[in-house]
């Protein structure tokens, strides 16, 4: 984990969230207050510009590296996301994330517990929605008062659902969601995505919703120009897609 000059230096000392080594996730959600009160004084002078578009008032503000750090997510994009949210607002608060693993290593679970979201997480082992489901259900958890739900689910995602296989939209907006969850429908906060191979293909697909705020992993090595993508693999009676568009000649 980097160093964040704006972070409590409790939380400087948490290398490790996903078992907390003993720290109540209360304490932890303690200082998450402190450092929103850190962020306050930079985000409202951020917001002051108005007329800014969205990315020249992210450029405004710290760089990256003076706010990420890492709780619950795999690298520091808790820290992150906690900074654009503390420009942008919220609305909803309401994230999707696809192939979010065990529960205790993705980008939703810091804004569940420590910011009281709700959010969809899916993923296509059986295993590891499991484990998930039994995270976030611990008793040190689930008594937390303002925690906010996680809904679990097992699915192998796919764009218009084929057999046994679930469409995109048809899991997020709750028509073949998990159990007790309603579905999301229009403008949600945070949409995060790493299935490695088949992303663009469901993220162009997804229509049920509008994320304000997405996370997706890309081959930094081809650079900003270049466009590509695995051809989509499905199974019979799908059909393919056209492949997307080749990448522009500048």
């Amino acid at each position: 984990m980097r160093t964040n000059t704006l972070l409590p230096p409790f939380l400087l000392s948490l290398s490790d969230c996903a078992t907390a080594k003993g720290v109540p996730v209360a304490s932890v959600r303690a200082a998450m207050a402190a450092y929103a009160g850190a962020l306050a004084p930079f985000a409202a002078a951020v917001q002051r510009h108005p007329e800014l578009g969205m990315s020249q008032r992210l450029g405004a503000s710290p760089r990256f590296t003076d706010v990420e750090w890492g709780c619950y997510s795999q690298n520091t994009e808790d820290g992150i996301l906690d900074w654009i949210f503390a420009i942008i607002g919220t609305k909803s608060k309401r994230a999707v994330e696809m192939c979010s693993g065990v529960g205790y290593e993705n980008n939703v679970a810091s804004l569940v517990l420590f910011h009281g979201w709700e959010a969809l997480l899916l993923d296509g082992s059986d295993k590891m929605s499991s484990q998930s489901s039994a995270f976030f259900a611990q008793p040190g958890m689930a008594a937390l008062a303002g925690m906010g739900k996680a809904h679990s689910l097992q699915a192998f995602i796919t764009r218009d659902g084929t057999g046994k296989y679930a469409g995109v939209n048809g899991l997020v907006s709750g028509k073949n969601g998990p159990a007790g969850f309603g579905g999301f429908k229009g403008e949600i906060d945070l949409y995060s995505l790493d299935m490695d191979g088949m992303d663009w293909w469901i993220w162009e697909k997804l229509t049920v919703v509008t994320p304000r705020v997405v996370v997706v992993e890309i081959q930094e090595l081809w650079g900003p120009w270049e466009r590509k993508t695995r051809p989509y693999v499905c199974s019979p009676p799908c059909s393919p897609p056209a492949s997307p568009p080749a990448s522009p000649s500048n």
